[in-house]
């Protein structure tokens, strides 16, 4: 059966129509005029499509049509489910974030007491109630943001569940091995990796930096 972009490929209609915009397309080639047929949630054309119809159309003459950026260093994981409009990032033309960056995510963690004050960079105490990846994920469906998010779980975040927030002393092998286990079950459950944090300074510095390439220190 013939999906929709194929269907429009036939007919020559579309339900949205950029036109005249200057098509920047990610390729490296450099850029050129012209149109871009939009069906449902998929591109049906690119170029020259002067003869073609739509439902509705823009002008995108003087204006760069280019595929979606993706912010790589994001603060973002409870912004997605507070803000799911993320107008602050989608006006700039960002489509994807990535999370848990700086050695601290969200997910998955309940705090086991006061956390340290790098955790602000996500919101208060209060904000961390996931204690998956799967929760967190969940959360994430339910808000329906208007951006994707690719999520790596925080190094620090993973101490600080295995080792009660005490970040003043290297981890021990229990609880390396709770980490290890933490981490693998979120790989299971859609994460995209380990995001360690610097161990120059608070609170990864007791990190060993010999095995800084390891999640479970």
């Amino acid at each position: 059966m013939a999906d929709v972009a194929e269907i429009s490929q036939e007919t020559g209609r579309c339900h949205l129509l950029i036109r005249g915009g200057r098509i920047i397309d990610g390729s490296g080639g450099p850029g050129y005029t012209g149109d871009v047929a939009v069906e449902g949630d998929r591109i049906a054309a690119v170029g020259d499509l002067s003869s073609w119809r739509a439902d509705e159309t823009i002008d995108a003459a003087g204006l760069v049509v280019a595929p979606g950026f993706i912010d790589v260093h994001a603060h973002d994981d409870l912004a997605v489910i507070d803000d799911p409009g993320h107008e602050a990032k989608v006006s700039q033309g960002v489509t994807t974030v990535i999370g848990g960056n700086c050695g601290v995510s969200l997910a998955p963690l309940v705090p086991p007491g006061k956390l340290h004050q790098l955790f602000g960079l996500l919101g208060g105490d209060e904000t961390f109630r996931y204690p998956s990846l799967a929760s967190y994920r969940d959360a994430v469906d339910r808000a329906k943001p208007a951006v994707n998010i690719a999520l790596f779980v925080g190094h620090t975040t993973l101490r600080a569940e295995a080792m009660g927030g005490d970040f003043e002393r290297p981890a021990t092998a229990a609880e390396r091995k709770v980490m290890a286990k933490r981490l693998r079950q979120a790989m299971g459950e859609g994460l995209w990796g380990c995001r360690p944090a610097s161990t120059t300074r608070r609170p990864g510095r007791h990190r060993p930096r010999r095995s800084s390439n390891s999640p479970g220190n």
